[in-house]
């Protein structure tokens, strides 16, 4: 018997989510660097950062109903 895979969950809505999740996080760290002055090699902090506010954004919005 095979197993139904839930709405939203098939492999390929979990790449879209990650794709555009990423876009997210890489618009987030873009700005906050040019906010910074662009300061070399902050890469790395920047897009930790970014990351950090993005997926809690999106835990937020989850749980306001998104």
């Amino acid at each position: 018997m095979k197993k139904k895979i839930a709405e939203g969950k098939t492999p390929a809505a979990v790449a879209e989510r990650e794709q555009r999740e990423e876009a997210g996080i890489a618009e987030r760290a873009y700005a906050l660097w040019e906010t910074a002055g662009c300061p070399a090699e902050s890469e790395l902090r920047h897009w930790l950062q970014a990351e950090e506010e993005v997926r809690r954004d999106r835990g937020m919005n989850r749980a306001g109903g998104d």
